[in-house]
């Protein structure tokens, strides 16, 4: 046999295995049963493929795991209803511990796809303002995020990896063939996590209430975690007026707000340094003059808060939730531009 026949036999012994899993992946991906790429997160993969299941939303909520804890669509969706006697739909696909930065790449990826709607609810946080480090930058880093972001910093073997992830579905999945052989077997979930504990269909997670001696005995940990100001980075301010003009290019009125942390967590922080509620307000300051953008600050929670409203120092419980979602649409500066923003487009 000549050697360039055999040659050519032994190539395609070794590629059309692979094309065959390429193509079976692609597949996958088309009818819905596999994501795009992994996010690293599964909660992040089942609340982006849902927003891509179900398209277009009339209302997105963007921003971090305090929003996505603390705003729970379904009751916004009444309030709306019992105000402009019309249904809409909410859906979150806010993230832990997302920078800024992850936000808009997000957002932009979502946009591609023709899923920003006319109205975005961004949820802010102190956090988020003086930043994650590099916890926050999961997403960017993610398969995902990269075929959604791109490689502009990457170099070397790092860029070659995400160059050929913009390129084949195989290689974003590699190394996660348990998910592939699931998405063989089986539809996509709508839903992840156990009961107390569960991300819906809607993106809000459903979290447990904890009790109170819970919540003191952890106030100390996260005291060792978290500064002792607000400090608010350029580069974050920066980024923010870039995660706002995203939004606006792609036609969003966005609807800022920020949520407290429990009580006894805030407590805390004044103790330690109180110009704490300060340095707070003046961030957000910032952020709303460099953007142009109104930040609707709730200062504390209403009367109907109660130990159990919590699940943690930072998130509102299932039982929180709800009356917080309603706490916000009794404030005119969130509920004007919502019922404004859904009418002109009613």
């Amino acid at each position: 046999m000549p050697r360039p026949i055999a040659a050519v036999i032994g190539a395609a012994l070794l590629v059309g295995p692979l094309l065959v899993a390429e193509l079976s992946v692609r597949a996958l991906i088309r009818v819905g049963r596999l994501p795009e790429a992994p996010s690293s997160s599964l909660e992040a993969d089942v609340a982006l493929s849902n927003a891509m299941r179900w398209g277009r939303p009339d209302i997105m909520v963007v921003g971090t795991s305090v929003i996505r804890s603390g705003l729970r669509p379904s009751v916004l969706e009444a309030c709306i209803f019992e105000a402009i006697g019309r249904n809409v739909t909410v859906r979150t696909v806010a993230q832990p511990a997302l920078s800024l930065q992850g936000q808009r790449i997000m957002v932009a990826g979502l946009a591609r796809k023709g899923l920003i709607p006319n109205l975005v609810i961004l949820g802010l946080t102190t956090s988020l303002m003086t930043g994650f480090g590099p916890r926050g930058d999961w997403f960017p880093r993610s398969e995902l995020g990269r075929l959604w972001g791109g490689c502009p910093e990457a170099a070397g073997p790092a860029w070659l990896s995400c160059a050929l992830g913009q390129r084949a579905a195989l290689w974003r999945w590699r190394g996660d063939g348990a998910r592939v052989r699931q998405a063989l077997w089986g539809g996509r979930g709508k839903t992840a996590g156990a009961s107390d504990r569960r991300l819906t269909a809607s993106g809000w997670l459903s979290e447990r209430p904890v009790r109170n001696y819970t919540l003191e005995q952890r106030v100390p940990q996260l005291l060792e975690v978290m500064p002792e100001g607000v400090p608010l980075p350029k580069a974050n301010l920066e980024s923010f007026v870039a995660l706002i003009d995203e939004l606006r290019g792609h036609g969003a009125t966005v609807v800022a707000v920020a949520l407290p942390y429990a009580p006894q967590l805030e407590a805390a922080l004044v103790a330690r340094n109180p110009e704490w509620y300060a340095e707070r307000d003046s961030g957000f300051a910032a952020l709303s003059d460099a953007a142009d953008l109104p930040i609707v600050s709730v200062e504390a929670y209403g009367d109907w808060w109660e130990t159990r409203s919590q699940n943690d120092l930072r998130h509102l419980s299932r039982r929180g939730a709800g009356p917080m979602t309603r706490q916000l649409w009794d404030r005119p500066e969130f509920r004007t531009p919502i019922v404004e923003a859904l009418a002109s487009v009613g």
